[in-house]
């Protein structure tokens, strides 16, 4: 199979290119659609089978290109639709949520007229938050896929604790003033007095911080991840308000086996870590108070890190998210490829050497 996919430069990089080495390492063909590349001369010179877009980005050259191709799949991360956008929008502008508008929804529904092509709508939602944040799409004949993020297990795993980068506590992320609304709360407090904790942050955005050190390079994320006693995850907030949404930390930090406590999201708990694999915390009071119990605790430090990754591995890597869609489109052999190399990962020597 080849895949065309549209090439990006934000977080959604990362998704994309977990989805990618899974594609490669099944043996199937991968090209980028770039931002100056020609549209048809993408779709002419590599003639895919399946193509990966937005339903916002999704203009009239690549629909001509969809149109000219009766057989070619398409799979298209598309902007929320559900009953869940009567709350967000009461909220003015407060969070960034990309709710669709009727210019996206009108030219979708039309493309699904159309076109005799398999169309699937995804967004990065656990299949039991859909109905909520989807379902409209499907109310308008519009099939939609649960494509949530996962862990790339081909990037991200254990590895040995490196001197130079221990600590107490390590977070890999920017610092901004939305997200900053719950790091203010939730790490910053944890900076001072400077000393208390060995703390070590890294990220492309400068935090206000003296432990920020700058960016990390990514052939050294592993190891400041395994080098740390906790790696926190704060989300953004409309995460902990809405409970729809969960990002990608807690499954490369999982995959690599390091101990993540977590600020409360409800998908996190109630679909994903369902047996109290990874703690949590619904306030920065409750929060602060379990750095300092489980720092204490390296036994059950390892012991939530274990039962975590076990629960990545056998079901939220990009692996699981790419055998699902291949299940969709009714390719049950290359799903059945896919999930063969999570097995395959987990059965080497993975008790690394730990801070």
């Amino acid at each position: 199979m080849k895949i065309l996919s549209l090439h990006y430069h934000n977080a959604f990089s990362y998704i994309t290119n977990g989805w990618k080495n899974v594609f490669q390492a099944t043996g199937h063909q991968w090209e980028w659609l770039y931002e100056n590349t020609p549209v048809f001369d993408a779709f002419n010179g590599f003639e895919p089978d399946l193509f990966l877009g937005t339903t916002y980005g999704l203009d009239r050259a690549t629909i001509k290109c969809i149109k000219a191709r009766p057989n070619l799949t398409v799979v298209l991360k598309a902007q929320n639709w559900g009953s869940s956008d009567a709350a967000i929008n009461k909220e003015e502008n407060k969070y960034p949520i990309g709710i669709s508008n009727e210019e996206e929804q009108e030219k979708i529904c039309k493309l699904r007229e159309e076109v005799d092509n398999t169309i699937l709508l995804h967004n990065f939602y656990h299949e039991k938050r859909m109905p909520e944040t989807m379902g409209y799409w499907n109310d308008h004949g519009i099939d939609t896929i649960s494509m949530p993020l996962a862990a790339d297990h081909f990037v991200y795993k254990p590895v040995n604790s490196v001197d130079f980068l221990q600590s107490d506590i390590s977070f890999v992320g920017g610092y901004w003033k939305y997200k900053g609304r719950n790091l203010d709360k939730y790490m910053i407090p944890l900076c001072y007095p400077v000393g208390k904790y060995n703390i070590k942050i890294f990220g492309n955005q400068v935090w206000p911080v003296p432990q920020y050190m700058g960016i990390v390079e990514n052939y050294l994320v592993n190891h400041v991840f395994c080098s740390a006693k906790i790696c926190p995850n704060i989300s953004e907030p409309h995460a902990n308000d809405f409970g729809f949404e969960i990002n990608e930390r807690v499954f490369k930090l999982s995959a690599c086996k390091c101990f993540c406590l977590s600020d409360h999201i409800d998908s996190l708990v109630e679909d994903v870590f369902t047996k109290g694999e990874m703690p949590t915390a619904k306030t920065a009071d409750e929060f602060h108070e379990k750095i300092d119990f489980y720092l204490d605790k390296p036994d059950l430090r390892t012991e939530h890190a274990q039962r975590c990754y076990d629960t990545v591995m056998k079901s939220h890597t990009y692996c699981h998210r790419i055998a699902n869609l291949f299940n969709r489109i009714g390719l049950d052999n290359e799903a059945d490829k896919c999930l063969g190399l999570v097995s395959k990962s987990a059965t080497g020597d993975l008790s690394p050497k730990r801070f």
